[in-house]
């Protein structure tokens, strides 16, 4: 038996990300929506588990969450089957975009159906929150709102009328690194709030607010040490 699964990433239409809690997350109330750029996973029948990458360069071994995935589902299930699986990466790392995070849930959701599992929908998103804040999200996809640490959702219809403009400098800015740079900033001296980025983008309009997304972009990476890029042009 041989799966194919298309794997979308996702943006965060809105994002407030609150203080640093014991257990080293954060509290944030946040807008999920999956969005037309794709990885593709390949599962089929085998009797190790293994995994191929190509596309853009990722770990292959235990360090990448698909196989973190796949073990956490063994664990959990008792099931010691195997699986060749391949993954084809093309959704940018570092970029906010939850590729990591859809390749996890695509994972679990294609073994289950790879060694015909029946495990509660409850059960898979305990074994996804384990994995990443973002993973149990990607279980459905589409639209939802975020809170907790983003696990607790709730599916929300999407409205979005038009198209999504992703630019990716080249540079990478891990999510610890950018919440630990907001960390680094008292709430009374911060430029940039998750509010002024949120207003940055209202129902109907064609393009973001350049002005104020490029202030808060730069605040950020000023803060967290990375090279500000020196835009061409903007789109109107």
């Amino acid at each position: 038996m041989t799966l194919r699964l298309t794997i979308p990433a996702k943006v965060n239409l809105y994002l407030e990300v609150g203080a640093r809690r014991r257990d080293g997350f954060h509290d944030l109330e946040t807008v999920f929506h999956t969005v037309g750029l794709y990885d593709t996973l390949e599962l089929r029948s085998a009797d190790a588990l293994t995994l191929q990458t190509s596309g853009i360069r990722v770990p292959a071994g235990s360090a990448n969450l698909v196989m973190r995935a796949a073990a956490g589902l063994r664990s959990a299930t008792g099931c010691r089957k195997g699986a060749a699986m391949r993954l084809t990466k093309r959704i940018p790392t570092g970029a906010g975009l939850g590729g990591g995070s859809a390749d996890a849930a695509a994972a679990l959701l294609g073994l289950c159906r790879l060694w015909h599992l029946r495990i509660p929908h409850v059960s898979l998103l305990r074994i996804a929150a384990a994995l990443g804040s973002d993973v149990p999200f990607f279980l459905r996809g589409g639209s939802a709102i975020g809170s907790g640490r983003g696990e607790r959702l709730k599916a929300i219809p999407s409205n979005l009328d038009g198209g999504v403009v992703i630019v990716k400098p080249r540079f990478g800015m891990p999510t610890a690194a950018a919440y630990a740079a907001l960390d680094r900033r008292k709430a009374d001296r911060m430029t940039c709030r998750a509010t002024t980025l949120a207003s940055a983008v209202r129902p109907g309009a064609r393009a973001v607010r350049w002005g104020r997304a490029r202030r808060c972009g730069r605040s950020l990476l000023r803060n967290a040490g990375l090279p500000l890029p020196r835009p061409r042009g903007c789109i109107r």
